[in-house]
């Protein structure tokens, strides 16, 4: 006489399942990630250098002589401003209109030569469309380089 047993061949499926999951897990860590590597080396085996680290590099030696070059890297610089529905937030007073803020960041922002100090980083926050491309238009209009960080 046979004894059904319920759920014996789901459980040997299940066990299937997480034996396969662990062992590609293992697999993954083995091999680094399968080639994605863990982004600490520039491919040749040297280390990363740090994203704001002066760069300097060693031309190569010619017969006349060597030359050796430093490229500096520049931090951009820019200002926040969330847009919250209809509203325009900057260092958190929302008390500005369009034209306002817009006046306020050409004020403090604009060189002796007409070119932007600064950059202008946009946020959205639950924004309407209107107000967002409206402040976003104007502020490219004035010459500033807009920023979307709405996704960071």
């Amino acid at each position: 006489m046979k004894m059904k047993v319920k759920g014996n061949g789901s459980t040997i499926v299940l066990i299937i399942i997480l034996v396969l999951v662990i062992a590609i897990a293992v697999l993954f860590f083995i091999t680094g990630g399968f080639g994605l590597g863990k982004g600490k080396g520039n491919g040749n085996g040297d280390e990363a250098v740090p994203a704001n680290a002066e760069i300097s590099a060693e031309a190569s030696e010619t017969s006349v002589a060597s030359e050796e070059t430093t490229v500096e890297t520049q931090e951009t610089q820019y200002i926040e401003i969330t847009v919250s529905e209809n509203k325009y937030i900057y260092q958190n007073n929302d008390n500005y209109s369009l034209e306002e803020l817009v006046d306020m960041v050409v004020s403090v922002g604009m060189n002796d030569d007409g070119t932007a100090k600064f950059d202008v980083a946009l946020t959205n926050d639950n924004a309407s469309l209107n107000a967002y491309n409206n402040l976003s238009a104007a502020l490219k209009e004035k010459g500033f380089t807009v920023i979307d960080k709405s996704n960071e």
